[in-house]
């Protein structure tokens, strides 16, 4: 019942230990803090008391759940009489130029969580694999930036995310590799330290220092997001395809600061589709791969048989 009047919810945990002036996370159009997505983990951040410690690890729990409910609601939704499902791709919806999937979104199945895609099962004599296009989008802004400490990463082998660490280290700044992740894709979405405070739960301070202290480390995507964002009208991308500015649809600003985004993101759809052509063409494998199921970068495969 608590849940259903967010006012009550943010009342409750101010008398438990959260401290909503110094809120630094996303705001409800009305002004009021917002508990949707990651920004619930930022109430961890404060001296809570045990029932308020309590109420915050339940409230992270069911938007867990509740995420997978709905994404499992979806699943049942399409299903046919027969037992199989057939969601829609469509090749270029996205306003970044992507991938994307409905009936249901095959996107958004994390290789994270075992239980949602294990509702997925091969046919008998056949099985399942996943190919993964192993961290594409910061292989291509590496290229097109000619970012070089990346491209010698990758060229050796290396891994993108951990070299962040390193670099960052090396700046002064120790961090996780799970946040050397989050602070790689969130630069290469177009994102900076607000969003990096947000999704890791760290120090907003802290966030945008690991911020400015990346773009010190790599130069050559600071110059591309820099390029890219003053571009008013169209994002060109790899291909030539033309992909519009983006738009704040409440304020009418310009939302260039995402234009590295769209770049990135339809180039790596580019370079999926030309692989995905070759194997149909050129290896005669086109009935064997199913769908992509991640953002473009993931894909299943069925092998025919054992």
């Amino acid at each position: 019942a608590a849940l259903s009047d967010t006012c009550d919810v943010l009342g409750w945990l101010a008398e438990h230990g959260v401290d909503w002036s110094t809120w630094t996370g996303a705001t409800t159009p009305s002004g009021v803090p917002s508990l949707e997505k990651d920004n619930i983990l930022l109430l961890q951040r404060y001296d809570l008391d045990g029932d308020g410690q309590a109420v915050v690890d339940a409230l992270i729990e069911y938007r867990s759940v509740h995420d997978q409910l709905n994404k499992t609601k979806g699943v049942r939704a399409g299903i046919d009489r027969t037992g199989h499902i057939h969601p829609t791709l469509k090749t270029v919806e996205a306003v970044t130029g992507r991938m994307s999937s409905t009936g249901p979104n095959f996107q958004n199945f994390s290789k994270k969580d075992p239980e949602l895609r294990g509702m997925f099962i091969p046919e008998p004599g056949h099985t399942l694999v996943t190919a993964d296009f192993d961290q594409v989008e910061l292989r291509v802004v590496a290229a097109l930036a000619r970012e070089t400490k990346m491209i010698d990463t990758i060229l050796a082998g290396g891994d993108l995310h951990q070299l962040t660490v390193d670099e960052l280290a090396a700046a002064g700044i120790t961090i996780t590799r799970d946040v050397g992740k989050m602070t790689n894709f969130l630069i290469v979405y177009g994102g900076g330290g607000r969003a990096l405070h947000q999704q890791a739960g760290i120090p907003i301070d802290e966030a945008y220092e690991i911020v400015r202290s990346f773009r010190g480390r790599y130069p050559a995507i600071q110059r591309l997001s820099d390029a890219m964002g003053r571009q008013d009208k169209v994002v060109v991308n790899i291909a030539g395809r033309r992909i519009p500015v983006g738009v704040n649809k409440k304020t009418g600003d310009s939302r260039a600061y995402a234009n590295i985004n769209y770049l990135v993101q339809s180039s790596a759809r580019e370079l999926l589709v030309h692989a995905w052509y070759r194997f149909a063409t050129e290896f005669g494998r086109g009935d064997m791969l199913w769908f992509p199921i991640h953002d473009g970068r993931d894909q299943v495969v069925r092998d025919l048989e054992h």
